[in-house]
Parts: C-alpha cells; structure tokens; sequence
C-alpha cells in the first residue's frame, strides 16, 4: 500500500510538525525554568520534568514508528515527527493545565 502523500506534502509536513514539536518543547522549558525561578518548584521536581520532556515526545516516536513500521521509509519519518509533535504538545498542555488547576485551587 502506497501513501496518498506526495513526496513535497511529506518534507513540508515533517518540517512543520519538526518546528511543532521544537516550538511545544520550548515553550514547556520555558514554563518550568519560569517556575523554578521563583521557587515554585524544587529542584528535584525539575529534573523530573526534564525526564517528562524525554519520555513524552519519545513515546510519540515509539508510537509512529510502530504504527508505520513496514510503510516506505519517508512515511516513517513523517510519522515519527507527527509522533514527537503529538508527544511534545500533549507534555505542554499537561504542564500548563496543572498549573492553571493549581492556581484556580488555591483561589
């Protein structure tokens, strides 16, 4: 079975989801660097926070690769950046969802 993707419409869309998941991690570092600064959290809770920021966007290439593992190979790799972006966006709206429902607790 061939992909339905053009060889453009797969470079651009990995580009794109590429920029997704660097842009997402990002933007999850600069939430937890923000927090440890002011001393929000401990300096333990932010190592395991960089472990999250490894585990999420790798279990979103896990996942991409098992679910194209005998497709062509830039199927695969479209699939392995569309994982990582689904991985590094699902890590940042947990992280910003938790400190909105801590906040909105301590009210």
């Amino acid at each position: 079975m061939t992909s339905s993707l053009d060889p453009s419409t797969r470079k651009y869309g990995t580009l794109g989801l590429t920029v997704l998941c660097a842009a997402a991690l990002t933007g999850y570092g600069l939430v937890a660097w923000s927090i440890w600064q002011l001393d929000w959290m401990p300096t333990e809770l932010l190592a395991k926070c960089g472990i999250a920021a490894a585990v999420f966007p790798g279990a979103g290439l896990a996942l991409g690769y098992a679910f194209t593992a005998r497709k062509p190979r830039p199927v695969r790799i479209f699939a392995l950046s569309a994982g990582a972006a689904i991985g590094s966006v699902c890590l940042l709206l947990a992280a910003v969802g938790y400190i909105w429902f801590s906040m909105s607790a301590n009210l």
